[in-house]
């Protein structure tokens, strides 16, 4: 059995380490900016339930 990597094939798996690496940066960055923007979407949920509560606190209900 032959293992030695040709000059192609050691390129190729450059390539793919490369790529593989890529993908998962990105997706780290994905993930952070989605944590974020549902922090800001629950802030807007609590202020939203708030001006609710005082809505119906100045109908009397």
């Amino acid at each position: 059995m032959d293992f030695a990597l040709s000059f192609r094939d050691f390129i190729f798996l450059l390539t793919q380490v490369v790529i593989i690496s890529t993908v998962i940066a990105n997706n780290k960055q994905s993930i952070k900016h989605l944590d974020t923007q549902q922090e800001s979407l629950k802030e807007w949920v609590k202020s939203l339930q708030d001006e609710l509560k005082e809505l119906r606190i100045r109908l009397g209900k």
